[in-house]
C-alpha cells in the first residue's frame, strides 16, 4: 500500500480499479521514409480523428459540445496538419514524427503567446497530436468497460467526453489545474479529480486498486482500509441520489446551473428550488447557423414547463472569449476575455439579441421566468436593453402574440460592476454574482492559465469584500442576490456567503445534495 498527497481539483471519495491511459512517445529513427505513403497515412489519420470528434460533438451535452467543436477547429487549422504534411514532403520523415514535432512546436508557440487564452490552447494541441499518433499506430481509444478511476499524464475534455461517463468514478492526472475546463466538467458530473501526481503515476498499473479520498491517493490499500473507504464512497454516492427537501424556515434558496433541458430535468428531480442560471450560448454554438427565434422559444418554453412555478433564470447569450460561433466571422482579439463578449456582443448584434429577447418574452408566459444579462458594467447597458425589450413588446402586441415581461437581472462579474452596485441595483430587479469571472478579473489571473493554481483563490478576501459590497447595495434597494460561480459550490464557504447576505446559491446539479 502506498499513499500520496496530491492537489484536489474536485473533492470527493472514490474506490475503483485504475484505468491507465498511455501517452504516445516517438522512438523511431529519423531515417528517410516513403513520402507518399506517409502523406497518405497522415491524411487517413486526420480524417479518422475528425470523424471521431464530429461524432463526439453530436452526442455530447450542451456544456461539453463547444469544447469539442473548438478542438475540431484547431484540428482543421492549416498550421497543424498543413505544417505536418509540409514537413513530410520536405524532410522525408514519418507521419508520426512529423505530427509529434509539429504538435510540440505549435504547443510551445501557444505557451509563448502573450494572450492567456492562447496559452491555454497548448494542452489542446498536445492532445490532438497524441490522438493522431494513436490512429497512426492503428490503436483504438482504450474502451472503458467497468467502473474505474482514470489515470493519465493529461486528459483533454474531448477524451473525457468519449468515455462512458457513468463508469468514471474518479480521475488522477499528472498535469492539471483546479480551474481547467476538465475540472469544471468533473465538478458538473460529481467526479472526484486530483492531479499533480508525477511520482505516483509511475507506481500505478491498470487494474491496481485505487482510493481517492479528498487530496489523498492510495494505491493497493489493505482490506481494512478498502472496506472503510468503499463504505464512505457508497454513502457519498447514496447522498448524491437522495431527494432532499428544504424546510420552509430555511432562508437561502438552492438553485441549479444548467445548460440543457436534460440538466433542468435532473435539477427538478433533485428538488432544486429553481434554475439560477440557464446558459443559452450553447444554442448559438451547436449548429451551422444562428438558432431561430422559434427554436429558442420552444426550448425556453419547455424549460419553463419543466420547472412549473419554480424560478427559471435565463441568461442571454454570453458569447465571446472562448465561446465563438462557427457561423460568424468574428475578428481575432488579442485578449478575448477583455473583448466583445457578453452584453457587449449582444448590443453589437442587435438582430440576434432581439430574436432571443422575443423568444424569452414569449416563453415567460409558460412559467416563472426571469431574464439575466451577462457582463454588465454600466447602467446604460441595462437602459439600452430595456429599450430593446420595449421594442420587442410593441412588436409582439402588434402581432397578437402571447408574452410576459420577466424581471430583469444582471450578472456582477467585474470590479466595475461591484463599484457601481448602488446605481446598478436601482436599475435592475436582481443581482447574480458570477464569482468565476469576478475572481479572474479582480486577481488579474486567467483561470485557465497553467501553473497559476496557487495564485487563483476563489476564497480570496478581496472577493468576499466585493460580495459584501454588492449585497449591501442590493439590500438598500430591496432586490435579491444569488451567487452562481464555483464559489457557491464550496460547502465550506456557503455559511460565509449566507452570513454576508446572499439570498440564494446556484450550483451544478451534481453538487445540489452536498450544498443542501
Amino acid at each position: 500500500m502506498k499513499k500520496f498527497i496530491l492537489k484536489a481539483a474536485q473533492l470527493g471519495i472514490a474506490s475503483a480499479p485504475a484505468f491507465c491511459i498511455s501517452n504516445n512517445e516517438i522512438l523511431e529513427s529519423a531515417a528517410p521514409f516513403d513520402r507518399e505513403i506517409e502523406l497518405g497515412l497522415l491524411n487517413h489519420a486526420y480524417e479518422g480523428l475528425k470523424l471521431q470528434l464530429v461524432a463526439a460533438a453530436k452526442n455530447a451535452d450542451l456544456s461539453t459540445r463547444p469544447l469539442i467543436e473548438a478542438e475540431i477547429m484547431l484540428l482543421e487549422d492549416s498550421l497543424f496538419i498543413g505544417s505536418a504534411l509540409k514537413m513530410i514532403r520536405e524532410k522525408g520523415i514519418s507521419a508520426s514524427r512529423a505530427i509529434s514535432e509539429v504538435g510540440a512546436s505549435l504547443s510551445q508557440n501557444f505557451l509563448n503567446n502573450s494572450s492567456e487564452y492562447m496559452k491555454a490552447r497548448a494542452d489542446d494541441v498536445r492532445g490532438l497530436a497524441d490522438d493522431i499518433l494513436q490512429l497512426l499506430r492503428g490503436e483504438k481509444r482504450d474502451e472503458l468497460k467497468r467502473p474505474s478511476i482514470i489515470v493519465a499524464r493529461e486528459l483533454s475534455p474531448t477524451y473525457f467526453s468519449c468515455l462512458e461517463r457513468a463508469l468514471i468514478k474518479g480521475m488522477v492526472t499528472e498535469k492539471g489545474s483546479a480551474i481547467s475546463h476538465l475540472a469544471i466538467l468533473a465538478g458538473n458530473y460529481g467526479i472526484p479529480y486530483i492531479y499533480g501526481c508525477e511520482e505516483a503515476l509511475s507506481e500505478i498499473k491498470s487494474g491496481d486498486c485505487l482510493i481517492i479520498d479528498g487530496e489523498n491517493l492510495i494505491i493497493n490499500p489493505d482490506s481494512q482500509m478498502l472496506e472503510k473507504v468503499t463504505l464512505q464512497a457508497n454513502q457519498f454516492l447514496d447522498s448524491s441520489k437522495a431527494k432532499l427537501h428544504l424546510t420552509k424556515e430555511y432562508p437561502v434558496k438552492i438553485y441549479a446551473n444548467c445548460a440543457s433541458l436534460s440538466d433542468i430535468e435532473e435539477a427538478r428531480a433533485q428538488n432544486a428550488d429553481g434554475i439560477g442560471l440557464f446558459r443559452t450560448e450553447f444554442l448559438f454554438l451547436e449548429d451551422g447557423d444562428a438558432p431561430s427565434e422559434e427554436k429558442q422559444f420552444e426550448i425556453y418554453r419547455e424549460a419553463a414547463k419543466i420547472m412549473g412555478e419554480k424560478e427559471l433564470c435565463i441568461r442571454t447569450m454570453d458569447i465571446g472569449s472562448d465561446k465563438t460561433p462557427k457561423w460568424m466571422d468574428i475578428p481575432h482579439e488579442k485578449n478575448p476575455a477583455l473583448g466583445c463578449r457578453g452584453i457587449r456582443f449582444s448590443l453589437e448584434n442587435l438582430q440576434l439579441f432581439k430574436n432571443q429577447l422575443r423568444a424569452i418574452l414569449r416563453a415567460a408566459s409558460f412559467g416563472n421566468v426571469k431574464l439575466l444579462l451577462p457582463m454588465i458594467a454600466s447602467t446604460w447597458e441595462i437602459e439600452k436593453t430595456r429599450e430593446i425589450l420595449r421594442n420587442c413588446e410593441e412588436e409582439l402586441v402588434a402581432e397578437g402574440t402571447l408574452f410576459k415581461v420577466p424581471d430583469l437581472g444582471i450578472m456582477i462579474e467585474t470590479p466595475a460592476a461591484v463599484m457601481m452596485a448602488p446605481e446598478l441595483a436601482a436599475s435592475a430587479d436582481f443581482f447574480s454574482i458570477g464569482t468565476n469571472d469576478l475572481t479572474q478579473y479582480t486577481l488579474a489571473i486567467d483561470r485557465e492559465g497553467e501553473g497559476l493554481d496557487k495564485y487563483y483563490d476563489p476564497s480570496h478576501e478581496a472577493i468576499f469584500r466585493m460580495i459584501r459590497l454588492v449585497c449591501q447595495a442590493a439590500k438598500n434597494q430591496g432586490i435579491p442576490v444569488t451567487v452562481c460561480g464555483e464559489l457557491a459550490g464550496i460547502s465550506t464557504e456557503a455559511e460565509r456567503l449566507i452570513n454576508i447576505g446572499v439570498d440564494a446559491l446556484s450550483v451544478a446539479t451534481a453538487k445540489l445534495h452536498l450544498l443542501k
